[in-house]
């Protein structure tokens, strides 16, 4: 439960409001916006309309212009309806008296101003500042995060740390494409930083980059942090990483009172392979009382590299197995070991 809200919480962070499904979407991404974008805003709705079954309007009132240009006076935004209905992921903004700022693009055919990317192209009034640095530098550099384009990487790196934490939450998006083993410096400040969001992220990163340096710090954190979901996301990051040398840490969470990191272990176990898993996995799969869990530990046993040993423990858990669901599982893995 306590993973559940972190990402509820974590959804409400890249954006104003936006389902789940869209959560770490390209289109949320700054330089995708910007890229996107015909002009950045910043103002307040002042009235709004129905249009037709096809199109809603917002009458917006912009204080203060980040890029590009846009008419004077109050600015017509159009929002798409289907048959009425509105889209799930569209921004049909109300008048709240909020200040947003807005990453709008001009359909030129239509003549019509629209949000880009719906939901993600809406932010608090307040990131106005953070986002007119962030532009300077897509500007300067001519791009905003690519491996082509370390300087521009470098300089948000450099500005991560004057960011609000909505700003800061985006441009991880972007890290994520650009992060590479050469970033260790900003990724240890991530690690080391007091905020969750930010070292799950870290975490993850060092896995997923094979960034073997930071291993001891990921393993670290997973001991020393008291908040759940980062340890879950170091485990992650640990199996990501598949070195042998963690996997010492990992086999201590495969009997932790927490569901989401015994499964959190147990996929790492598997990822980082070899037949010292076997043992604690399969007297994990003798008390596991979660279906899911023991179906991680079978899919886990397959990857054993000794096949003879991976089919007798399959072999065993079968015979012993009365769930219909796993057995069939087993089953199937017993299978592919064949071929």
């Amino acid at each position: 439960m306590r993973l559940q809200a972190f990402f509820s919480t974590l959804l409400m962070l890249f954006t104003c409001s936006t389902s789940f499904a869209e959560l770490g979407s390209r289109s949320f991404a700054l330089s995708t916006l910007i890229s996107e974008s015909d002009a950045i805003v910043v103002g307040k709705v002042k009235d709004t309309a129905v249009l037709n079954r096809s199109e809603y309007q917002i009458g917006f009132v912009i204080d203060k212009s980040i890029s590009g240009s846009t008419p004077s006076g109050i600015l017509t935004i159009s929002v798409p309806l289907s048959k009425g209905f509105r889209d799930p992921h569209a921004a049909y903004l109300e008048v709240d008296n909020r200040s947003l700022l807005l990453f709008l693009k001009h359909q030129a055919d239509f003549n019509k101003w629209v949000i880009v990317n719906g939901q993600a192209g809406v932010l608090p009034g307040e990131t106005n500042q953070d986002i007119a640095q962030i532009v300077q530098i897509h500007s300067r550099y001519d791009g905003l995060i690519d491996k082509e384009v370390v300087q521009a990487l470098q300089a948000l790196q450099a500005q991560f740390w004057t960011l609000g934490e909505v700003t800061k939450n985006r441009l991880l998006i972007d890290f994520e494409k650009g992060i590479s083993a050469e970033d260790t410096d900003f990724l240890v400040s991530l690690l080391s930083s007091d905020t969750e969001r930010l070292q799950s992220f870290a975490a993850l990163q060092v896995g997923s980059h094979k960034i073997a340096a930071l291993r001891a710090d990921v393993e670290n954190l997973l001991q020393v942090s008291p908040e759940s979901q980062v340890q879950f996301h170091c485990l992650a990051g640990l199996g990501r990483l598949g070195s042998a040398e963690s996997l010492d840490v990992v086999l201590r969470y495969l009997n932790s009172p927490d569901p989401g990191l015994r499964k959190a272990a147990i996929h790492a176990a598997g990822f980082i392979g070899g037949s010292e898993i076997v043992t604690p996995l399969v007297e994990r799969y003798g008390i596991e009382d979660q279906k899911w869990h023991r179906l991680a530990i079978i899919e886990a046993i397959e990857r054993v590299p000794d096949v003879e040993r991976a089919r007798e423990v399959l072999t065993a858990f079968k015979t012993g197995e009365d769930d219909p669901l796993l057995t069939s599982m087993i089953s199937r893995r017993l299978t592919r070991l064949e071929q």
